[in-house]
């Protein structure tokens, strides 16, 4: 166990002692020469020690070169144990003028680099290169108006393989920017040389008129230097690029002053509804209509809120609106759906009110309408009317008769109070006997519609809340129920439907809409059938 220690040791000590070279050798390099003004380069310097990365100062770089992204990597190779160490730090440049400059030397602990003479040249003189990278922008728009969605499309060319990359949206002073949907990955070939194409679409939404410059968007990665030696190993076997998209300069439009209603600007806007020509309608049963708006190039938080009204004698309960977008073949496609329950009060003739809402048509320059007719219906009254409890008959008296002559009725009286006799002696030694076992069924039957109560409760949907109460609370007393007449069989749970709407479509909250969907399945699931109450009644009055 001594020698291998101690041979471990000595290997230690050997390592530990190789003696920490200085910088003793600075090279600078450049990944071409010539290059084109404006365009990005990789400059790379290299020092035999491990140096800290503030070690080299390119402020000198400045005056010629606009400076972009520094990468700094590390590498230690022990030959015989012998320790090599090398720091390595590549620094985009791009140059600012055409003509002959010269990058000039730089120095890390007294140990300077030899300076590099480089030609610039301009895109119409070297338009026989293939530029490895290249970022391009379009726009939907030059003069779009205030909330008027924007369509910033950019496309990102590779001419090689791409390590790592990312590209940066575009920015704009008061205006709101997002991507709209995926990247996209095809390819293109341009002068004949193929080109990997990812393609992103951003949404630009601006909030002022006026003048506004867009600034490009920006991608900064890295790419494979197939130029370079095929060595796995090799550390130059990538370097970093940049590209910018060009700067653009719009005219934002106000809003038209002779516009009335809210503004919202789309290319394209439809209004439907989902309808039942054949359902019939009562009084105290909820009437559901679903309305959905969609148009095209508008985010779906611009798009308005439906404001149903609907004639006196009717209730309206209105549900949460739904959005959602996409993005199909360049085009962002916005939809609100609105859930909204009408519950008649009153029989009748009745007439659901038109909806019309008013948008502006960019391309037309003008105010345009979504529209749905007038409905006209026919309520019937309604057809779950209390019904007389069929426990309680009413008895007649028997006439009075003059005649003082009995004949058989004080007979026949002695029959009935024996008889009578006789069931109560019956019904005293029944109640005197040990209860019976009751064998309960394995499983109760489930509520038809509760299942889907719960799940309405669940999700908070009122409106449907509101149009499966009655059904599930008529199963469970066994008779005709509505929203009418609810509260007489079942005050509690109208109590609670009351309590519901409130809470959902006021404009001050002060109690759990979610508690208040739980109590509503328990007192729904604690109805009892009304045979049983009446028979209680009886017994209360006989």
């Amino acid at each position: 166990m001594v020698k291998p220690t101690a041979l471990l040791f000595l290997l230690l000590w050997l390592v530990s002692g190789i003696s920490q070279a200085e910088v003793t050798q600075l090279q600078a390099t450049v990944d071409r020469n010539p290059v084109m003004v404006n365009e990005y380069f990789a400059l790379t310097v290299v020092a035999n020690d491990d140096i800290a990365n503030s070690a080299l100062n390119t402020s000198a770089l400045a005056k010629d070169f606009i400076i972009g992204r520094t990468s700094v990597s590390r590498s230690t190779r022990i030959i015989n144990f012998d320790a090599s160490k090398e720091t390595r730090w590549q620094i985009l440049l791009a140059a600012k003028k055409l003509g002959n400059v010269t990058i000039p030397a730089l120095t890390i602990a007294g140990v300077s680099s030899a300076p590099i003479p480089l030609s610039v040249v301009a895109d119409v003189a070297a338009s026989n290169r293939s530029q490895d990278v290249m970022l391009k922008a379009t726009l939907s728009n030059a003069e779009p108006y205030v909330g008027e969605l924007l369509i910033y499309k950019v496309k990102l060319y590779l001419a090689k393989d791409l390590q790592r990359g990312m590209i940066n949206a575009p920015e704009v002073k008061d205006a709101q920017v997002k991507q709209l949907g995926e990247d996209v990955d095809g390819s293109e070939i341009i002068d004949g040389l193929r080109y990997r194409v990812i393609e992103r679409v951003y949404g630009i939404t601006l909030d002022k008129p006026g003048k506004t410059e867009i600034i490009g968007a920006k991608f900064d990665g890295d790419i494979i230097n197939q130029d370079q030696s095929t060595n796995l190993f090799s550390f130059n076997q990538s370097r970093p690029v940049q590209a910018n998209a060009n700067n653009d300069i719009i005219e934002v439009l106000p809003i038209p002053v002779d516009y009335q209603g809210k503004w919202w600007v789309a290319d394209l806007a439809m209004l439907t509804e989902k309808w039942d020509e054949t359902q019939s309608f009562e009084v105290g049963v909820p009437i559901t209509r679903t309305f959905t708006l969609v148009a095209t190039n508008v985010e779906d938080y611009n798009l308005p809120s439906l404001n149903i009204t609907a004639p006196q004698g009717v209730k309206v309960y209105p549900e949460k609106p739904q959005r959602q977008s996409i993005l199909r073949e360049g085009q962002l496609i916005s939809q609100l759906t609105q859930t909204v329950a009408m519950v008649p009060t009153q029989a009748g003739p009745l007439t659901l009110p038109s909806i019309s809402i008013p948008w502006w048509n960019p391309k037309l320059k003008q105010t345009e309408f979504v529209k749905l007719p007038a409905r006209h219906i026919e309520v019937a009254p309604s057809s779950a009317m209390p019904q007389p409890p069929t426990g309680s008959l009413e008895t007649t008296p028997a006439p009075t008769h003059t005649n003082t002559s009995h004949g058989a009725w004080p007979w026949l009286t002695l029959m009935f109070a024996i008889l009578w006799l006789a069931t109560l002696l019956a019904w005293w030694r029944a109640s005197h006997r040990k209860p019976t076992s009751v064998i309960e069924p394995s499983h109760v039957m489930p509520t038809p519609g509760y299942q889907d109560l719960a799940e309405a409760c669940h999700q908070q949907a009122i409106g449907h809340i509101l149009s499966l109460t009655p059904n599930v609370c008529a199963s469970k007393l066994g008779t005709s129920l509505s929203l009418a007449n609810l509260a007489e069989y079942a005050p509690a749970v109208a109590t609670t439907l009351t309590l519901l709407q409130q809470q959902a479509y006021s404009q001050t909250n002060t109690q759990d809409t979610k508690a208040l969907c739980q109590q509503l399945l328990a007192q729904v699931q604690a109805l009892k059938p009304l045979s049983s109450q009446h028979l209680a009644l009886v017994k209360l009055n006989p």
